[in-house]
Formats: structure tokens, C-alpha cells, sequence
């Protein structure tokens, strides 16, 4: 930086700095700024000494092989002894490819020019193991036979060519020149010729030279690291035709050597590698420090690609009157170039009132305006929270003396919930659709005696030997004596597939003594078998479901309902590890212990600590009585400059004040040390304090920040953040991203998301939640909906479906599906018709085509805040009409039923619901039909008032359960000109034939080839694609139902990941199998007859596989 003293800020920003940090990575050349001396790396030199000691033996076995040259081995041999012997050095490094000199030792002992000499020895040498043609155990020296002979695989001296090119960058004149000399003589081959441009590339006409004669395939090919190094110009660049390698190294060098020329080489190689992550930051870095215009335009204009933000950012810091006069004519048709001038003019007030031209001048102005923050509120407004919070103020370290003598219970407790040891003992898994067939399955598995009875000793000492099959082993510990079983519960023995539903078994039947079994197989996949733990308790489950609930995210409920379940008594089991644990352990025990004391009460974790002492009880009671505001982490997250508050929407008290800068700094920390599950406590505070709407705006800018960086894992608490501070509109901004993330790459973004849209909570974001629980295409994440669903729907004590009905939001509607919008001068109202499409009916009663825009004469703020409310409105009406005219089609295929009171409340008095209800026939539990009709009462088919009992239970009519009746209901419709959202009375039905009611197995459609694709299509209706198996592949699709699934064989099967490998399917014969079957594993089970069906779910069946096979 001291070339740079005594210049302006802005001729600085015509400069090109490398910065300190980037500085050692540069590599060196006499035409360009000496950036650094060269040292000699003592560290270097000795582990390179210790190298060649280790591997010496081994050296000396290849300089004395019978093939290598007498010359090279004598002089490889004086190298040894201590000779100055430039071939001999680089015959020692050629005998051992595993020693790789890294040149400082060389230049240490004799110098650069003695280290040029050496590489240029080792370059044309190759340790080979063939001779005659065949391997051979032991290595020989040969020359190489061509310049670029094995190149690839055996040249090992990139370090130490990049010492010896910079040691002699730093030479003096004398040493230079001799360089020089020595290499000028080894330039007849390209490999030489490439050597001694990357060793001097000031020498430009050596580079020229290279270029001129450079084989397509030669050296300059194989060794483009060094290659990367050589060229001083972009033509030079140009015609070396080497691709950029986006290391440190590599970078900075070309930064250093072309300087502002280097931008369109960076910007062509980012552009190529637009999946990058740490390459493509190290891409965008290196076009920030470029002085020019073109290379801050080239950021500006890909602002929106992965990780570019970032780099614009600190260009802008760089360059701030660069960044002032490129921005400010950008804004007035870029968003992000308005939004990052408006930041940078937070950050500098000062750039406003320099002397700018006109047009930089207007588009100042409009950024100004158009961006215009609220003065901020005073520091005695404002909570200590945000002034001066607990991570700003230093903590004092170290820990006071804990009490002696606490130990952890010994043995097990197995504490069970009602009935539910008697559910895990019922034999549930293995083939067979009941527990009877499944216990003669196993039993016919089983070794026998002479008389056909199961021989047990000898199924013991199968197992006792490890010699049993799973299935053996499974019989014996389920059905077999207790005392040949008891003594071979044994972690390791094989249990058939469905391990977990055979482990509830044996826990249930065996209790403490099956639990270290239990524990190995937990240990193996927490997520498979953890709930296997839930009745247990021990010192050795306590400290799993601690780790569980601080570490495992996906683990964090089962293990909070582990100690919820068990409550206190868990306390003794975590006092060790708070006491006497590491810090790791520490950390983990006290968050289980502040887990219970928020589950029961401090007092009662506490009680539990009194026999312990009141050394014991007090730490506890400091841990569990600390306030919470200062549960920090042992180490606080630094924020990225991603999260710039100057680029960050203003964020208002609710007394219209703007949260001060920093302020807002220290909320962005919060955020940062949150889980959406567990806020800090610091969260609700920024909450009841601020506006909820500005809140949002800043969280989802956050996000967006987040995502414009690259979502990076580390930082992605930006998403947590619309958890806490999000609103509807952030939800409906959620929604379709967490759809597409799986697709992505972004599993578990999306599985994140889920949650955020549980902690938001409103009906809007429940809805989504919803919707994407019954219909996405990715199946882990559409099951992963369906589980947060069910847990929300269990926490209120409802089932999903229950919920689903509860979560359609009214949308502030009124009875008649009407809303009043209110542009100050004049108001609309909006309607839903029975199609759930909207209508607008303005002052006069004139129907309108839409929503006119606001106008001059309008309120200002109230009428694009309504117009914009209207258009959500229609949005959010959109997928909820779609949303549950699939549900209801579905309640009616799998004959789901409501309560009269839940009829009523929920499908007919709701103001949207009740336009898709009336359009349907419903029958009640005794029989009888009745539809809605327009004035929301109910009528039969022959168009009488009906009276719903308030006990009756009402589900969707299907054609076959009105059977004649079918055709009365479609003339009562017709003549109201009903038009049905989807198909019911007119739905083709299917019935079985006596023959197939009879059968096992279902030919009706085997044989038949069917598209891939249109196979698929069945998933949007009620199958379900199954595991992959062997290679990947997926042989059956399942249709399941209450008690029963079909399974379809397919062949040759889907593989996954690569759907169109085979586009055609040949369907086999349907079977049936137990309900959550997938055909596979039960394939041995006893067969169902198709008889089993009800009428409706055979009709749909037949109905669904004729479509496809039409």
C-alpha cells in the first residue's frame, strides 16, 4: 500500500490493489510490482529432509536398479553424499515419486539457479516399474521418451517449480542473467521451452516462442497449472488456449500480471461455471478488486447469480464514487442497482453532496426519494436489549467448583404408556396380513424336530454362533423359550426386514434385558429406531436423547417428547455431565435441563436436585433461573457482510420510528443465534416492539440477500428469520421455492421451509402447508408436509383431515363470499362466483371486468395497499379452489365422513367452500341424498326441504352408493345448470367380475405396455411410487386404502433418476397386499382374494387402470 500514499480517493479508485491477505498467493514475475521478497520456508526445507530420510531405502533401490543409466545413478548417489549435483537432486526426486522436493532445500543449499537446474533434471526423468514389457515390483530411472511421456501422472515438482520462479524474480542481476544461461540451453523441446517461460516470464519472447510451437497435446496441455502462470498479455492468453483454474494461485497471478485486462477472462471463466460455489466467490472477489468501469459493470450486470452480490458489494466499498456514478444511471431501470446505491449512500452520506454530473445528479435524487427513510428513534426509546445486549458486554470465563460425589442411577427403568406394551408385542411385522399368519410364517421358518416341531436348541445355537437367518433369529426371540432367548439378545444378530417393528416385539417381551440390543441398533440410524427408546430410561438412552435434542435436528421432537414423557425423573441422569462433563457434554446436558424445567416447572427440576446438596442445587438452579436473554452460545456468529443493514429494508416501531442501524445489527445476531423451534428470547422483544409489516419486509429481504449469496449453509438463518418475523406475504412468497428446492439439490432447504411455514402458524401459511402435504412431486418432501401436518394436527388434538377442513382460510369474506375494497374516493365490492371466480361490482352496481388501478383521485397509501390486497386475494382463492376440489374428490374415493356439526360449519357455512359444496350430492349415515342448495339449506332429490340429524354422520355420495338414484340427482342438476367440479354422478363406474372376486390375483390389464410418463400420472391420483430396489429400481406402484394395498408389478421397473431409461412399462397381474405394503418385502405372504374390496375402492381401482391402459 505505499505506493499508494499521497493519492486522492479518487485517483485510488483508478488503482489496482492486491490485498494483504492475497499477496502470498501471487505468483512472481520481474515486469510486474514485487508484492513480497522471497524467503526460504524453513518448515519446508525440514519436512523435506524428513521425507527423503523416510524414503531413502527405497531411493537408493532405484538408482541401484540394473535398468536405470550408470550416469543417473552415480549422480544421484553423490547428491546423497552431500554432492552439489544438480542432476543428481533431480534424479533423487525422479526415484521416488512419493517425496516430492519442494525446491526451498535446493535453493537453501546452492541456490536459485542450482534449483532451476535440478527441476529441469527431474522434468525429463521417470521412475518407471515395466520392463520387457511387464510389471515389475521395483522402480528403475529412465529418460523420457517424448517431452510430454507420462507427464500427467508423474510430474510432482508444481511447489517447487513456483519457489524457483519466485526466488528468481527476487535474484539479483548477476543470478538473474545466469539463469537465464542455463535455461536458454534446455529450450529445444517444448517441455523446456515451457519450463523456462513459467521459471522467467518476463522473457517475453520465450512465451512467444512457446506459443508458436505448442503442441496440441504436448506438455503446455498436460501441465496447464504451469501453463496458467506464463502469459504477461490477453493475447498471449488468448493463444495458449489453457482454461483459468479458479485457485488462489491462479487468480490472483492473473489479477497481478493483466490487471484491468483480466476482466473478461474472469467474467467468461464465472459465466462457465455457473453451479460453482467457493470457485465461483473466488472468481467474483477477483473482479471486485479491478479499478475499471467494464469490470464493475460485468458485476452489476449479473447482481442476481449465485454468489455475485457479495463481490459487487465490496467493489462498491472499494469504489464508492465508481459505484455512486455507475449505479445512479442504472436505477432508474434496476431495482437491486436503486436498492445497493440507496445502502451505499446509508453507509456514506457524505457521496450525496460531491459533485456529480446531471444524470448521476437525477438519478441520486430518485433514489432518494423513492427510497426516503423515517428519521431513526433515540437510544432511551428503545429496550437495553438493542442498545448494549449481553454479547457486547464481556463474560466472565471459568466455573466455580462443583459438588463431588454425583453419579448417575445405575440400571434400567422401562416405563410404559396404557396399552401400549400389549401394541408392541402384537406380532405386526413379517409376511402375512394378520398376526396369526405372520407367527406361522416364523414358526415355519424354524429348524425341526422329527416330530415337526420347531427345535428350538438348535435355533439357539445358530444364533449363539452367528449362524442364523434373520428369520430364525426373529422366531426364536419372539416365539421361542425365554430362557434359550433371553441370553442371545445380541446387537449384532440379523433381524428380518421391518427391524423396528421386530425390536418393538422383543422390547415388549423382554424389557430391561432387550434394551443394550435395542440401543446398537439405534446407534446405527437414530431416525429408523430412535422411537424404539421412548419408554426407557438409563444413563446411556438419557445421553442419547440429549445429544438427540441439541444436535439432530430431524431427532430434536422425538427426543423433546422423550423427556417430556418421563419429565424429572430424567434430572440425576444429566448431573454428571453438568458437573464433571467436557464443555461439549456441558452444553448439551444444560440444554436438556432447560428443556424440562420450560416441559414441568424450574421448581420441579430443582426438587429433583435437593437430595444432591445446595452446592448442586444452586448451580442448577443458576442455569435453570438464568435470564433468559443471556443463553447465549459459547461462541456468537459473526454476520457476513451478505447482511449489510444499509441494504436491508428500514425496519419501524410501532410508533413510527425507524430502528436504529445498529440496533438493527444486533437483531440480525438474534436472528443468527435462533431456531425457529427455540428463538431467542430477545425475538419477541424486536417483535412487540415493532411494526409486524416492516418486520416481514426486512426478514424476506434478508432471505432474498441469503439467496442472491449463494444459500449458504451456515447462513441459513436468513430463513429461520421469515419464521420469526415473517408474515402471509412472505408465506405466499415461500411456497412455490420450497416446491422447487428438491429439484434443486435443496432437500433439506425445503424441509427447513416446512418448518417456517409451521412457525409462521397463520391460516395462510397452514394452508401452503397443506397443499404441499397433498400434492408435489417430490415424494420425500410431500411426506415430510404430511408428518409436520399430522404433528400440528395432533398438538390440537384433531386428525390431518380434521385440520385440512379447519385451515381453509376466509380470506375476510363475508357470508355471501363478498369483501368491500375501499380506494378512499370510492369503493368496489368483491365477489367469488360458484366457480370460485372473482367479479367486481363497483359504487353504481355495474359489474366489472376486474379491478380498475388507483388513480389520481385515490387515496394515496389506502388504494395500491387494497389493489394489492386484491390481487393476493385472487391468488390465494386460485389455489385454494384447486386445493380442495382435490380433497373433496378424494374424501368421496376413500368415503371419508364429517360430523353434522362439522358439515354445517366448515363446507356449508364457509363463504368459499360452500359455492364447490352445493355443487355436489352428499348422503348422510342412514341413506338418504341431499345437496346445498342456493339459499344454503338442504333439499333431497325431490327438491323437499331435508332436516340433518344432528348425530348423522355425512360423507360425499359416489354413484354406487346411490345406485339408481344416480340419474334423479343429474336431472336435478341439470335443471339447476349445476355444472359439478369434478367428476360424481356422471363417474364411470367398474365392477369385479365373480371369477376376479375370487382370484388372488387381478389379469385384467397384465401384459399391457403403457408410457412411463402416463404411468406416472397415477400418483396425482391415489398410488404411490415404492423404494427402489436392486439398482435402483422401482418394480411395483401401490394404490393404498384402509386395510389394503394394491401393488401393480411392473416391467423392467423405474429406475430412478433416470425415469426415460425404459419409456415403456409392461403391467403384470395386481395382488393385494397388507395396508402400507409395498410388495415387496411381503412377497411371501399368504394372497387376499379381490373379494376383500369394497365395491367403491374396486370401482375406482378398475376405473384408474382402464384410463391408463386406454
Amino acid at each position: 500500500m505505499r505506493a499508494q500514499e499521497g493519492k486522492t480517493r479518487v485517483e485510488l479508485e483508478n488503482t489496482l490493489v492486491i490485498p494483504d491477505h492475497a499477496r502470498r498467493y501471487v505468483r512472481l514475475r520481474r515486469d510486474r510490482e514485487l508484492l513480497r521478497t522471497f524467503e526460504v520456508d524453513h518448515g519446508k526445507v525440514e519436512r523435506g529432509r524428513a521425507d527423503l530420510a523416510t524414503y531413502r531405502a527405497e531411493i537408493v533401490a532405484t538408482l541401484d536398479h540394473e535398468l536405470t543409466a550408470p550416469a543417473l545413478a552415480e549422480a544421484g548417489h553423490a547428491y546423497l553424499a552431500g554432492e552439489r549435483n544438480p542432476q543428481g537432486a533431480g534424479a533423487v526426486m525422479a526415484a521416488r515419486n512419493v517425496w516430492r522436493a519442494d525446491g526451498h532445500d535446493w535453493i537453501e543449499q546452492h541456490g536459485p539457479v542450482f534449483a532451476a537446474e535440478a527441476l529441469l533434471a527431474y522434468s525429463r526423468l521417470v521412475a518407471s516399474n515395466i520392463a520387457a514389457g511387464q510389471y515389475e515390483s521395483r522402480h528403475h530411472l529412465r529418460e523420457r521418451v517424448l517431452p510430454d511421456d507420462n507427464l500427467e501422472w508423474t510430474w510432482r515438482a508444481g511447489g517447487a517449480a513456483e519457489a524457483v520462479r519466485d526466488a528468481l524474480a527476487c535474484a539479483d542481476d548477476a543470478e538473474y542473467a545466469a539463469a537465464i544461461a542455463l535455461l536458454a540451453q534446455h529450450r529445444h523441446d517444448e517441455l523446456g521451452r515451457l519450463l523456462a517461460a513459467f521459471l522467467v516470464p518476463n522473457e517475453t519472447a520465450w512465451v512467444d516462442d512457446l506459443i508458436a510451437h505448442r503442441d496440441q497435446h504436448g506438455p503446455a496441455r498436460a501441465l496447464s497449472e504451469l501453463t496458467i502462470g506464463v502469459p504477461g498479455t490477453p493475447q498471449q492468453w488468448r493463444a495458449l488456449g489453457v482454461s483459468l483454474w479458479a485457485l488462489d494461485t491462479h487468480v490472483y497471478t492473473l489479477v497481478h500480471t493483466l490487471g484491468p485486462d483480466a476482466a473478461p477472462l474472469l467474467a467468461s471463466t464465472l459465466d462457465g461455471d455457473a453451479a460453482g460455489g467457493d470457485t465461483r466467490k473466488q472468481l467474483v472477489a477477483a473482479l471486485a478488486l479491478l479499478p475499471t468501469d467494464e469490470a464493475f459493470g460485468m458485476l452489476l450486470s449479473r447482481a442476481g447469480q449465485k454468489h455475485v452480490q457479495g463481490g459487487l458489494i465490496a467493489a462498491m466499498r472499494r469504489f464508492p464514487h465508481r459505484a455512486v456514478r455507475m449505479l445512479a444511471v442504472a436505477a432508474g431501470r434496476d431495482k437491486t442497482a436503486q436498492r445497493l446505491l440507496f445502502g451505499l449512500l446509508q453507509a456514506d452520506p457524505d457521496l450525496v453532496n460531491e459533485s456529480w454530473s446531471e444524470s448521476v445528479r437525477a438519478g441520486l435524487d430518485g433514489v432518494l426519494a423513492a427510497m426516503e427513510r423515517v428519521p431513526e428513534a433515540e437510544a432511551d426509546k428503545l429496550p437495553p436489549l438493542l442498545v448494549s445486549p449481553p454479547w457486547t458486554v464481556k463474560r466472565a470465563k471459568g466455573r466455580s467448583t462443583p459438588p463431588a460425589g454425583i453419579e448417575a442411577p445405575t440400571g434400567t427403568v422401562v416405563s410404559w404408556l396404557p396399552g401400549e406394551r400389549e401394541q408392541w408385542a402384537e406380532i405386526r411385522a413379517g409376511y402375512g396380513s394378520t398376526p396369526e399368519e405372520r407367527r406361522g410364517y416364523l414358526l415355519k421358518q424354524m429348524p425341526v424336530l422329527p416330530g415337526k416341531e420347531p427345535d428350538w436348541q438348535h435355533a439357539a445355537d445358530l444364533m449363539r454362533d452367528h449362524r442364523a437367518k434373520p428369520d430364525v433369529s426373529a422366531g426364536l426371540l419372539l416365539l421361542g423359550p425365554e430362557d434359550l432367548a433371553r441370553p442371545l439378545l445380541d446387537g449384532r444378530c440379523k433381524l428380518p426386514r421391518q427391524e423396528a417393528l421386530y425390536l418393538e416385539h422383543i422390547l415388549a417381551r423382554f424389557e430391561a434385558d432387550a434394551v443394550p440390543m435395542t440401543l446398537t441398533w439405534v446407534q446405527q440410524s437414530m431416525p429408523a429406531y430412535g422411537h424404539l427408546l421412548l419408554p426407557v430410561v438409563n444413563a446411556d438412552i438419557t445421553r442419547v436423547m440429549a445429544n438427540a435434542y441439541s444436535k439432530l435436528k430431524s431427532m430434536r421432537d422425538l427426543a423433546a417428547g422423550w423427556f417430556a414423557r418421563h419429565g424429572t425423573v430424567v434430572v440425576p441422569y444429566l448431573l454428571p455431565a453438568v458437573f464433571y462433563g467436557t464443555a461439549a457434554e456441558r452444553k448439551i446436558a444444560e440444554a436438556a435441563l432447560r428443556l424440562m424445567a420450560t416441559q414441568t416447572s424450574p421448581d420441579a427440576v430443582l426438587a429433583e436436585v435437593e437430595r444432591f446438596g445446595p452446592e448442586a442445587r444452586a448451580a442448577v438452579e443458576a442455569l435453570v433461573g438464568t435470564d433468559p436473554f443471556q443463553q447465549l452460545p459459547a461462541k456468537m456468529p459473526a454476520i457476513g457482510d451478505w447482511a449489510d443493514v444499509d441494504l436491508l429494508p428500514q425496519i419501524r416501531l410501532r410508533g413510527g420510528d425507524g430502528l436504529p442501524r445498529e440496533a438493527t445489527r444486533h437483531l440480525l445476531t438474534m436472528l443468527a443465534i435462533s431456531r425457529v423451534d427455540e428463538p431467542y428470547a430477545g425475538v419477541a422483544v424486536v417483535r412487540e416492539l415493532c411494526d409486524p409489516k416492516s418486520l416481514a419486509e426486512f426478514a424476506w429481504a434478508l432471505f432474498e440477500e441469503w439467496r442472491a449469496g449463494g444459500e449458504v449453509t451456515k447462513d441459513n438463518w436468513a430463513l429461520t428469520a421469515v419464521g420469526l418475523l415473517g408474515d402471509d406475504d412472505c408465506v405466499r412468497r415461500l411456497a412455490p421455492i420450497i416446491r422447487a428446492w428438491p429439484g434443486e439439490g435443496g432437500h433439506a432447504k425445503a424441509v427447513s421451509g416446512l418448518d417456517v411455514l409451521a412457525a409462521i402458524g397463520t391460516d395462510v401459511a397452514l394452508m401452503h402447508l397443506s397443499s404441499i402435504a397433498q400434492k408435489v412431486k417430490f415424494k420425500a418432501l410431500k411426506q415430510r408436509a404430511q408428518e409436520k401436518i399430522a404433528a400440528v394436527a395432533e398438538g390440537i388434538g384433531l386428525t390431518a383431515d380434521q385440520l385440512a377442513d379447519r385451515l381453509v382460510p376466509t380470506f375476510g369474506l363475508d357470508d355471501a363470499a363478498t369483501l368491500r375494497v375501499d380506494y378512499g374516493s370510492r369503493s368496489f365490492t368483491v365477489g367469488f362466483d360458484e366457480q370460485l371466480k372473482p367479479y367486481v361490482i363497483d359504487g353504481d352496481g355495474k359489474r366489472r371486468k376486474d379491478l380498475p388501478k388507483p388513480a389520481g383521485k385515490d387515496d394515496a397509501e389506502l388504494a395500491p395497499a387494497e389493489h394489492a390486497r386484491f390481487a393476493a386475494l385472487r391468488k390465494d382463492v386460485r389455489t385454494v379452489a384447486a386445493d380442495q376440489i382435490l380433497r373433496l374428490e378424494n374424501a368421496m374415493v376413500h368415503q371419508r365422513d364429517w360430523s353434522a356439526e362439522e358439515f354445517t360449519t366448515l363446507l356449508a357455512g364457509h363463504p368459499l367452500l360452500w359455492h364447490i359444496v352445493r355443487r355436489l350430492v352428499w348422503i348422510d349415515d342412514a341413506g338418504t341424498g341431499f345437496r346445498l342448495a342456493e339459499d344454503r339449506t338442504l333439499a333431497d332429490v325431490d327438491d323437499n326441504t331435508f332436516e340433518l340429524r344432528p348425530d348423522a354422520r355425512v360423507r360425499l355420495a359416489h354413484p354406487l352408493t346411490l345406485g339408481d338414484a344416480v340419474t334423479a340427482w343429474s336431472e336435478v342438476l341439470a335443471d339447476y345448470e349445476i355444472l359439478q367440479p369434478f367428476p360424481q354422478l356422471g363417474r364411470p363406474t367398474f365392477t369385479l367380475t365373480d371369477e376376479e372376486r375370487a382370484a388372488t390375483w387381478l389379469h385384467r390389464f397384465e401384459g399391457v405396455k403403457v408410457p412411463v410418463g402416463k404411468l406416472l400420472g397415477l400418483t396425482k391420483r391415489s398410488w404411490q411410487r415404492t423404494p427402489p430396489q436392486d439398482n435402483g429400481c422401482e418394480w411395483t406402484i401401490v394404490r393404498p386404502s384402509p386395510g389394503v394395498t394394491a401393488v401393480l408389478p411392473l416391467d423392467p421397473g423405474i429406475t430412478v433418476g433416470m425415469i426415460d431409461m425404459d419409456p415403456e412399462q409392461v403391467l403384470g397381474a395386481i395382488k393385494l397386499d397388507v395396508e402400507g405394503g409395498d410388495g415387496w418385502w411381503n412377497h411371501q405372504a399368504p394372497l387376499r382374494p379381490f373379494g376383500e374390496l369394497d365395491p367403491i375402492t374396486a370401482s375406482e381401482l378398475l376405473a384408474e387402470l382402464t384410463a391408463l391402459t386406454s
